[in-house]
């Protein structure tokens, strides 16, 4: 099926191109009367408009993007990714926006893809997970021509950035006091990716309430399957 166009709109309501572009990105210098009519045409023939031409003239792609640094094997078994796009979907078809992934498989890929995306206007903002403490990759979302971004992550990871967090540190405190209220003494944590600053933070946190708490606690990072702690 042929793409529906502005001259076509323009045939049948007997304007020109830019009164119907005019028209339908609600600008003045057409009459009520001609809104009306080319709008109408529009629905009438299913016109939609051209994200590409929408990008190139400045408009907003309606997009949003999010790059996961991560083996792609990985996504299945990851309860949290899937709940967390699912999430995200969710809020942003009630936008009417799309949301752009890209896996990649290391932080370069990651920058490599914002750069792209950003000089083809393919997203309007980006959602930036697994913040690390030593990572210049938020520098790049600085300045008035940066990307919109948002992180998921601790105020303290997000380099001044907009950001939504959980309290990492005070549920994993909860947790060990939970268990030593329930009588246990030797305690054990298999943690994530050590370079994510949210496992740096649990760690800490694991570390020092077992220490408070004068308990034997034992640390297991499965992505090098070291641990430290208990024998």
């Amino acid at each position: 099926m042929a793409r529906i166009t502005m001259p076509d709109n323009a045939r049948r309501a007997g304007v020109s191109t830019g009164a119907v572009s005019y028209a339908l990105n609600d600008k003045p210098g057409v009459s009520e009367e001609t809104r009306a009519r080319v709008i109408g045409i529009a629905a009438e023939l299913g016109w939609a408009p051209s994200s590409a031409a929408r990008s190139l003239s400045g408009a907003r792609s309606e997009a949003v993007g999010l790059v996961l640094a991560r083996d792609p094997n990985l996504l299945g078994v990851e309860s949290f990714y899937m709940q967390f796009l699912a999430g995200i979907e969710t809020e942003l078809s009630k936008r009417s926006y799309a949301l752009t992934l890209q896996v990649v498989p290391d932080l370069d890929a990651e920058l490599r893809t914002y750069r792209a995306w950003q000089a083809a206007r393919r997203v309007d903002g980006v959602i930036v997970v697994d913040p690390r403490s030593d990572a210049p990759r938020l520098d790049f979302f600085r300045g008035k021509d940066a990307l919109c971004a948002v992180v998921v992550g601790d105020t303290s990871l997000a380099s001044g950035l907009t950001n939504v967090w959980t309290d990492d540190a005070t549920a994993m405190r909860e947790s060990v006091r939970y268990l030593y209220a329930m009588g246990h003494r030797r305690i054990a944590r298999v943690g994530g990716v050590e370079t994510f600053g949210h496992t740096l933070i649990r760690d800490r946190a694991f570390d020092e309430e077992i220490a408070a708490l004068e308990a034997e606690g034992l640390s297991c990072t499965p992505t090098t399957r070291r641990c430290k702690g208990l024998a």
